[in-house]
């Protein structure tokens, strides 16, 4: 009986060295998992932080660095199930709370949208990318006052505040023109008739400056999307007239040519809707149509153009 009170003894005095030489171990292969990090070789990372997570399962650090290891590996629904047990070991860690809720939002309990790129080092995590920059390019044909084919794009940028809400503004510049031709006769100084032909160009330029708001849903591949805007637009307008013979008999009087130009801010407002799919890393292409109104002192220019774009997040 005695022997048996001694062995227990010495198995609770031998326990506390047991787990401090579990955590020595841990913090071992913490420390070679921040090396191979450092040194970009992120396989070889993962190995070690996962060694040091499963010696050490309450080691914030360690889940945070196989997370961060997960994460340039492109395995971002791994990543955020790392990150989720360093913020439950570490719930005051701010910074990586914030950036779980913007990776919760990217990956939806499917495949990770890749919208972010994180470059950290471990123990310290860098802000999620939370801005948008984008560039389109757009075309229409729906313009009013009688203009033709219009032509343009733009730059956009939001700042995403959540994972479906973001705030910013937006760019444009769209291009109209029309041309119109009328012929006649005129009398040439020997009292012969000929024929003139009058052209008349028109074209018109909107340079628009708008605050923007988006709102993007859930989708599955697609991210449908709203968009709207108010703003300025500064309208350019120049038109042009020429006349051309089919004589060239002198003329009894020859019609001047004129080529007067104005340009007006005016208050606008633009509403829109698209949708959204991953191109790759921090890339995505869209697609979105807009119906633009132009409040001016001759009446109302409103136009509808189909753009299509990329985005960066940065």
């Amino acid at each position: 009986m005695k022997q048996f009170v001694w062995l227990f003894i010495a198995f609770l005095m031998l326990l506390p060295s047991t787990q401090v030489f579990a955590q020595a171990s841990a913090a071992q292969y913490l420390a070679a998992g921040n090396q191979f990090y450092a040194a970009k070789d992120y396989n070889k990372s993962l190995l070690y932080y996962q060694a040091a997570a499963q010696m050490d399962p309450q080691n914030a650090a360690a889940q945070q660095g196989l997370g961060n290891s997960y994460y340039v590996l492109g395995r971002k629904q791994e990543a955020l199930a790392a990150y989720e047990k360093a913020v439950a070991i570490n719930p005051n860690n701010a910074q990586l709370s914030a950036f779980v809720q913007t990776l919760r939002a990217q990956v939806g309990s499917a495949p990770p949208a890749a919208a972010t790129s994180l470059g950290m080092k471990v123990g310290n995590t860098a802000p999620a990318k939370n801005f948008e920059l984008g560039v389109r390019a757009g075309a229409d044909v729906g313009a009013s006052s009688g203009y033709g084919l219009g032509i343009g794009g733009g730059v956009s940028g939001f700042y995403l505040s959540d994972e479906h809400l973001s705030f910013g503004g937006m760019i444009s510049f769209y291009s109209f023109s029309s041309s119109a031709s009328e012929s006649g006769y005129y009398e040439t100084q020997s009292y012969t008739l000929g024929t003139e032909t009058v052209t008349s160009n028109v074209s018109l330029g909107s340079l628009e400056i708008l605050a923007a708001v988006k709102y993007k849903f859930e989708g599955n591949g697609i991210k449908p999307f709203l968009l709207g805007g108010a703003g300025l637009s500064a309208l350019m307008s120049s038109s042009s007239v020429s006349v051309s013979y089919n004589s060239g008999a002198p003329l009894l009087s020859v019609p001047s040519t004129s080529t007067p130009g104005s340009t007006s801010m005016n208050p606008m407002i633009s509403v829109g809707a698209g949708g959204e799919f991953s191109a790759g890393q921090d890339m995505g292409v869209f697609v979105q149509g807009r119906y633009s109104v132009v409040f001016g002192n001759g009446g109302t220019f409103s136009y509808a153009p189909l753009e299509v774009g990329v985005s960066f997040n940065m």
